[in-house]
């Protein structure tokens, strides 16, 4: 799932099985339990991406406007310079 070394819910699902395997008449309970924890994991990765490609599409945006901006400003300066030089 994720890049991460110690991969929170691969650490929890290892844990799951070997409850199950230590008591196994909680076995109905702990995969609930474990489905419940990865749809919630599912969840908290697409919003970390939605979030994450949000941000970046903001950062972008700023860019071009202070390219624009920066632009304008280069234009009134030209201006400035050729009336200037008349």
């Amino acid at each position: 799932m994720g890049g991460c070394l110690a991969d929170p819910w691969a650490l929890t699902l290892q844990e799951g099985q070997e409850l199950i395997q230590e008591q196994p008449e909680l076995r109905p309970v702990v995969q609930q339990k474990l489905e419940e924890i990865r749809q919630c994991w599912a969840e908290l990765e697409t919003t970390t991406k939605a979030r994450a490609r949000q941000l970046f599409e903001q950062k972008a945006q700023l860019e071009v406007q202070n390219y624009s901006d920066l632009d304008h400003q280069l234009s009134h300066l030209d201006h400035q310079l050729s009336h200037l030089d008349h």
